[in-house]
């Protein structure tokens, strides 16, 4: 627990773009305050105390990188200065089957931080003995014929829910107090089940609780979705959602940084609004190329460079959520650009594999699921789209050449026959003259050039690097805009 002294970790940046959301955890910490008065309005009112509650636990959810721990980092700061205590706790991905993971810092730091909740607790034997099933070096503070009682799985967790209850108002008696729950997307369903506990028990007390959550990595079966749903219909809990940056804000984030305009522009472009993308990209370049200037015409990528690690990391890790062949379903999607048609992907996972149909609608809804994909359309004109530009990149950069080479060739063929099928549809309706031929000849084939360039764009990837814009103008267009022959 900290009660003074640094919070959290050092930044290279100032927070930018983030005055709203602050002001609404500035607002948080004020609850407790309003909460002590609606106390004293429980006996004078006829209002059920429930109606008057202001929730003292709020989650803030995002994507990885979008900027929640610093939030909570900053919040944490402002209530030190305010005279506030400030408890932390993180969950590990690789911790979250041990019950109670989350909470156990926590206590540690509630009891060895602050030498008068020690001797508060020499007077609460009871109380000792159970806290010490999560806290064993306890039993070194009980007197000698102090005994555990003896009691069923389920009493034992309610004495220990309520010793852990005790414990908190013995800590905010003094002073009022701030918890901070990071990464509950990976908390055990023993901490989550606590946490809703003590929530709704320290209602108008003066504490707040302020997690932090990848809800896109929440399983479906995970305690906190329906734990969430029902503490937000008693007013116990509220969400935030944390959304990109602006540009602007993309470009002051890494202003202090010496960057070319068309390498901040890139930056912003791939970077998606995530500001620890933008600041690994920004960074990235600045090392790589630290004498380079406007004039300089180099974009954030070079050709022999490949992600920064610390991005490359976050890519794989949500990677790794989803099944082998669904991570290579979007690799092979990858060398379509940022978005594609389902008409196109199914094509060409079908007529070069075993896959079928319903296969590959399975692929995409596990890709769906995970946010790694958005969709819109309906029916046959449905679209997906990547959930990160660099994702799209750091796909392209996994498959071997040959891959690709086969990989564009094979969407080559698929969309010449597709563009063929349409013109021979059209040509059964309608016969136009040599001069209206020549006209749509000229439209498709700046449309296909429009479309290519695009999809260039949309893969995020520096013009530099991009083997669809080699490939493709080996093609030369035939009659109604159209590849005369296969990419080599």
């Amino acid at each position: 627990m900290n009660s003074k002294g640094n919070i959290g970790r050092s930044h290279r940046n100032p927070l930018v773009g983030r005055t709203s959301e602050l002001e609404m955890l500035r607002q948080l910490l004020f609850v407790p305050q309003r909460g002590a008065k609606a106390r004293l309005q429980r006996n004078a009112s006829a209002i059920p105390l429930d109606t008057l509650r202001k929730p003292q636990c709020m989650v803030l959810i995002g994507e990885a990188g979008i900027g929640k721990t610093r939030l909570a980092e900053e919040t944490s700061r402002e209530a030190q200065q305010r005279g506030w205590a400030v408890a932390w706790s993180r969950s590990y991905a690789q911790e979250s089957t041990i019950p109670y993971r989350l909470w156990i810092e926590i206590l540690r730091s509630l009891i060895s931080n602050d030498p008068w909740q020690k001797q508060e607790l020499h007077k609460h034997p009871l109380l000792l003995a159970r806290l010490a099933a999560l806290l064993p070096e306890l039993y070194m503070l009980l007197p000698d014929d102090e005994s555990p009682i003896r009691q069923s799985s389920e009493q034992e967790q309610q004495s220990l829910w309520e010793a852990i209850l005790e414990l908190f108002k013995l800590s905010i008696e003094r002073t009022p107090l701030l918890v901070v729950l990071d990464d509950l997307q990976w908390a055990d369903s023993s901490s989550c089940e606590l946490l809703a506990y003590l929530v709704r028990r320290l209602s108008n007390f003066p504490i707040v609780f302020l997690g932090t959550c990848r809800e896109i990595e929440l399983v479906p079966k995970h305690p906190l979705r329906p734990l969430m749903a029902h503490m937000q219909r008693e007013h116990t809990i509220t969400t935030l959602q944390i959304q990109p940056l602006t540009d602007a804000a993309i470009n002051t984030l890494i202003a202090g940084i010496q960057l070319p305009e068309h390498v901040v522009q890139d930056i912003r472009e791939q970077a998606a609004g995530n500001p620890f993308f933008a600041e690994e990209l920004a960074y990235s370049y600045s090392v790589a190329s630290p004498s380079t200037n406007e004039h300089t015409a180099q974009p954030a990528r070079k050709k022999s460079s490949s992600l920064p690690h610390s991005i490359a990391a976050a890519l794989d890790q949500r990677m790794s959520k989803l099944s082998r062949d669904c991570q290579q379903l979007l690799g092979n999607a990858a060398i379509l650009g940022g978005s594609f048609e389902f008409s196109l992907i199914r094509s060409m996972e079908i007529n070069n594999s075993a896959s079928d149909e319903d296969t590959v609608l399975d692929l995409l809804d596990e890709a769906l699921q995970s946010g790694v994909l958005t969709e819109e359309g309906r029916g046959a004109r449905v679209n997906y789209h990547f959930w990160q530009p660099l994702l799209v990149s750091h796909l392209y950069d996994g498959l071997s050449a040959t891959r690709r080479a086969l990989l564009h060739r094979r969407a080559a063929d698929i969309l010449r026959q597709s563009y063929a099928n349409r013109e021979a549809e059209g040509g059964r309706h309608h016969h136009p003259s040599p001069c209206c031929r020549r006209s749509r000849t000229t439209t498709n084939r700046s449309l296909c050039n429009n479309s290519r360039r695009s999809r260039l764009r949309s893969l995020g990837l520096p013009r530099s690097r991009t083997l669809l814009s080699h490939r493709y103008r080996k093609c030369s267009i035939g009659p109604g805009g159209l590849p005369a022959h296969h990419c080599p």
